[in-house]
């Protein structure tokens, strides 16, 4: 699912008056929001009339936000079914995300069917690229997989889903969980291998800041592991701009509230 976003010119068409005359849902992506909670994506084809075309991408809520205001600027036009989130289901599973692709596929397609629609100033703006959600860029992943991830006040072992994304690993209960459980720092980490009497291919994360505790990480198979030491010890020497900085400041979290969410 993932792409480049290279690959789309973000501009608006020059004239607002434009008619829009398709929409096409042509990839879908999962990004992290600055929260760092990942969200799906769906990547549109806009084509109007007059013949530009733009690229624009949506994540599920503002579908919701388009289909409440359509309703309330037209009530007398029978309006298409939008499909409802899943309660019990991940909204960023892989079988989710293509099955919804092809029922919000279907509805856009309904959508412009109507002259009124297609003319109106609600769709105008929700296909500004203006409106596109902001993110932060998941082009860096350098690796994903499960590692067995150490405690550290009860000192057990707990299988987790990592995602290695330039200097930050964020981990997970599972490939499919809403948001992550935990975040560790690598950038200038010391990476180390150590023998543990409990698990087999162990590496050491001890993060720059004294403030965040040493991780041991676990891998069972011995090449995937020399894969996930040489990721770690390469997003360890990435420079680039520190993401758990950054979402304090946003969040006005403080060091010793981060703590605590690195030790969960």
């Amino acid at each position: 699912m993932s792409m480049n976003d290279s690959d789309f010119q973000w501009i608006d068409p020059p004239d607002p008056k434009l008619n829009v005359l398709d929409l096409y849902i042509s990839k879908t992506d999962v990004k992290l929001d600055p929260n760092f909670i990942p969200f799906a994506v769906y990547y549109i084809q806009v084509r109007y009339k007059e013949g530009q075309t733009i690229n624009v991408f949506r994540r599920y809520n503002q579908f919701h936000t388009l289909d409440q205001e359509l309703r309330k600027e037209f009530p007398r036009i029978k309006l298409p079914y939008l499909p409802r989130k899943h309660v019990m289901r991940s909204g960023i599973g892989p079988n989710v995300i293509e099955d919804r692709k092809k029922l919000l596929q279907k509805y856009l397609s309904q959508l412009v069917s109507h002259q009124e629609i297609i003319s109106s100033e609600v769709l105008r703006n929700w296909v500004s690229s203006s409106t596109n959600p902001q993110f932060i860029s998941l082009e860096g992943i350098r690796k994903t997989g499960w590692m067995v991830k150490e405690g550290h006040f009860v000192k057990s072992w707990k299988r987790r889903w990592f995602v290695l994304s330039k200097n930050i690993l964020l981990y997970y209960k599972s490939p499919e969980d809403p948001e992550p459980i935990g975040i560790i720092p690598v950038a200038d980490s010391i990476i180390k291998q150590v023998a543990h009497k409990d698990r087999p291919n162990c590496l050491r994360v001890v993060p720059k800041s004294v403030l965040v505790p040493p991780f041991v990480l676990s891998v069972e198979d011995e090449v995937d592991y020399q894969v996930w030491l040489h990721q770690i010890m390469e997003a360890s020497n990435d420079k680039s701009d520190y993401p758990l900085d950054k979402l304090m400041k946003q969040n006005n979290v403080s060091y010793s509230k981060a703590q605590q969410q690195l030790l969960e």
